[in-house]
């Protein structure tokens, strides 16, 4: 047994991990000293003080970089212009998808945050090459404090939605999108819940193009994460012509975790989480 730990955001959330696969209920603390102790090992994703790597970098080399102490593998952060992500989804989503068995195919990986971010990294010939982040959740936050239409919010509206993505088809100009949008919901043409979908739209839109140019893809997308926010993307890539794989986050975050630690089926089999 070993813990596969997410220490991005607030919570920090430790799922204990078995030859059958990973527990149904996380162990959740506010900071990583509070965890539990264990005899078993612990991988941890998203540490503050985890060793920073720029893009771009090997993932085979990424091994090398994990920090070993007292049973701990703290693994390292990507950063690349500013951007920055844990590497457990990212690589997990890549082993996930076979990349070993066609390394120069391009793989864009897309992953929806808790947080409302999406981070996308770009990996070919063995490297993960390319970072980006957005913030869409915090954005859309954001404009919707800021608007005037009335009962602004956001809702699961497939309708309007879609029709935010139709105004971002070319992504060519976020603001302007944006403040048309906006202008809609002020003068009363948008109202409740249509207001935040179609501001969704935009913003998903917007960044889903840009998303696509980090690159030339060679294979499907993958896109992790569940939830409304990875709906969203996944209805935008398929509004641009891109087939899209799913995988579930904590699925990604386990088998990045086992594969950049080196856990062994061993280490699956032997001690206890609790």
């Amino acid at each position: 047994m070993w813990l596969a730990v997410d220490a991005a955001g607030q919570r920090i959330c430790a799922w204990p991990v078995g030859a059958d696969g990973p527990a149904q209920v996380p162990v959740a603390v506010e900071r990583l000293d509070l965890l539990p102790a264990s005899p078993a090992p612990v991988v941890i994703d998203g540490s503050p003080d985890a060793p920073v790597l720029a893009c771009p970098f090997a993932i085979d080399s990424l091994r090398g970089a994990v920090r070993h102490a007292g049973g701990r593998h703290v693994l390292p952060l990507l950063r690349d212009a500013g951007a920055e992500a844990g590497a457990a989804r990212l690589v997990g989503a890549l082993e996930l998808a076979r990349w070993r068995d066609a390394p120069a195919r391009g793989r864009l990986v897309g992953i929806c945050g808790a947080d409302g971010a999406m981070r996308w990294g770009f990996a070919r010939d063995g490297r993960i090459e390319r970072l980006r982040a957005t913030a869409t959740g915090a954005a859309l936050g954001d404009l919707l404090r800021r608007t005037t239409a009335q009962g602004a919010a956001d809702e699961d509206d497939d309708v309007a939605f879609e029709r935010g993505l139709s105004i971002a088809e070319d992504a060519r100009d976020l603001e302007a999108d944006l403040d048309r949008v906006m202008g809609e919901g002020g003068s009363g043409r948008l109202r409740g819940g249509a207001v935040g979908a179609t501001l969704a739209g935009v913003l998903v839109g917007h960044d889903a193009a840009h998303g696509l140019r980090l690159c030339r893809l060679g294979a499907p997308v993958l896109l992790v994460g569940e939830g409304l926010l990875a709906d969203r993307y996944a209805t935008a890539l398929g509004r641009f012509g891109v087939a899209a794989r799913r995988f579930a986050s904590l699925r990604a975050l386990v088998a990045g975790c086992r594969l950049l630690a080196g856990m062994s089926d061993s280490d699956c089999e032997g001690g206890s989480a609790h």
